[in-house]
């Protein structure tokens, strides 16, 4: 007679064994899953899904090894050229141009330096913060120490005055690529309105499109031979353009 309880035992303890076995495998799914959705890869995540209905019997089980975890990417910084003529610019409301004040600045910070101490210029101007020549209305002598705040607002009010100067002088300042913008701002705040006036024969060339031709004529000046480096660089965004 057949041992149909010995067959049924033996029958038992291998189910028992493969259920063991499958909850194993269904513990390294669920870390095979996790990998995936941290890698995201979420669609894929998909192995303790598959095990559950290998369990009721839908469909067998295929296991695939893992994937390697994905190692993060490096964050990547681009540096922004304050004269990019691709940068998003903003308007300023006063002014309504294309110019980005703060780059403006920033680049009249690093031509005129910075000095937070009244101190006469070389024609004996006193002078303080960003080349803001002192006016009476600022209460200040020499020697006179001034905070972040009050160069900051002496800057922004000097800045703006020098681009409605430059706006003023030229015929179609809208039309103009940001770095011309950014050049005859930069020459008014230096020269002051009557300074860049004079250098006629650049600002005809600006209007007539001619910005390689109009930093010829910017470095043939005696306010070149005076700022040489600073001329340069200002030439050199004038004729970036052409």
């Amino acid at each position: 007679m057949l041992d149909f309880i010995g067959m049924w035992e033996q029958a038992k303890q291998e189910l028992e064994g493969m259920w063991a076995s499958l909850d194993t495998t269904k513990s390294a799914a669920q870390a095979s899953d996790a990998i995936k959705r941290s890698a995201g890869t979420p669609e894929n995540a998909n192995m303790v899904a598959a095990i559950e209905k290998s369990r009721q019997g839908i469909e067998p089980v295929v296991l695939a090894p893992p994937p390697a975890p994905v190692a993060p990417q490096p964050v990547v910084t681009q540096e922004l050229d304050l004269f990019e003529d691709t940068a998003v610019y903003t308007t300023t409301d006063s002014l309504g141009t294309e110019m980005d004040i703060e780059l403006f600045k920033s680049q009249l910070k690093e031509d005129e330096g910075i000095k937070d101490t009244v101190y006469p210029d070389t024609e004996g101007h006193l002078t303080v913060g960003v080349g803001h020549k002192v006016l009476a209305a600022d209460n200040l002598k020499l020697g006179s120490v001034i905070d972040e705040d009050t160069l900051d607002r002496m800057l922004s009010s000097d800045a703006s005055d020098a681009i409605s100067n430059a706006i003023s002088l030229v015929d179609d300042w809208e039309g103009l690529p940001s770095n011309v913008k950014y050049a005859l701002s930069n020459m008014t705040f230096q020269l002051g309105k009557r300074g860049l006036s004079k250098f006629t024969e650049t600002l005809d060339l600006v209007n007539a499109g001619d910005y390689k031709a109009a930093s010829i004529e910017m470095l043939d000046s005696k306010w070149a031979k005076q700022t040489p480096n600073r001329a340069k660089k200002m030439a050199g965004l004038m004729a970036s353009n052409s």
